[in-house]
């Protein structure tokens, strides 16, 4: 999804950012108003990052997805 383009404010606040070994998890909240409805949205995200090498090689986002599909309507 264009998130400049679609969304009039989106902000990516993580709460906390824990690493071992080549794995990273972050913790957080998006918060974003759509522009074609005017709707805001407060969705909390997981976010893990596996490091190899000093590159990401997979990246898993977990999302409550219905608070942006709320925000779509």
């Amino acid at each position: 999804m264009p998130i400049g383009s679609e969304w009039e404010v989106f902000t990516v606040d993580p709460d906390r950012v824990v690493a071992e070994g080549d794995v990273c998890v972050a913790v957080g909240t998006y918060r974003g108003t759509y522009r074609a409805t005017g709707r805001s949205m407060t969705s909390r995200f997981a976010h893990v990052w596996e490091m190899r090498d000093g590159r990401i090689v997979r990246f898993e986002q977990i999302a409550d997805t219905e608070s942006f599909n709320a925000a779509l309507r």
